[in-house]
């Protein structure tokens, strides 16, 4: 995971290289690319699916998610081990379908490592070098109420 996040860029001939993966592009949108793969190798573990979002206008803007063919090491302990102040997000109690995960940020990178609802091992890795927008003030501010009559 070092390896990637400390790379300059995520571009699709160098998700390829360390994945052993080939990439093909699946659509545009306009503001992203998207590309997608299946099969390959990261850390070890055998990889089911690849998807690389890459931002038309700054190509250092990208995401990169890897899940895993099979499940991998406990994530929580994962977690603890390499990561200074690792963050959690539970799954959803309402959805069997949603999954928790660990996330931190290593400079411009958000790394997750995600688990599946019913067990605590590594099911997915997320790397999301998509900055942050702020929220303008009149679209996320709450308007305030209307007096009481």
């Amino acid at each position: 995971m070092d390896e990637v996040a400390a790379a300059d860029r995520l571009s699709v001939g160098y998700v390829e290289t360390l994945l052993s993966v080939r990439l093909k592009k699946e659509s545009d949108n306009g503001s992203f690319t998207f590309h997608v793969g299946s099969g390959g190798q990261f850390a070890g573990l055998a990889v089911k699916a690849v998807d690389l979002r890459i931002s038309n206008s700054e190509p250092a803007n990208s995401m990169l998610v890897i899940e895993l063919a099979q499940p991998g090491p406990d994530a929580k302990a994962f977690a603890r081990r390499f990561w200074t102040q690792p963050d959690y997000m539970p799954p959803s109690p309402h959805s069997r379908a949603s999954s928790g995960y660990w996330s931190t940020r290593q400079g411009d990178n958000k790394i997750s490592i995600g688990h599946p609802f019913d067990q605590d091992v590594i099911s997915s890795v997320v790397i999301d070098r998509i900055p942050d927008t702020p929220c303008p003030p009149e679209v996320c501010e709450p308007a305030p109420l209307p007096p009481i009559p």
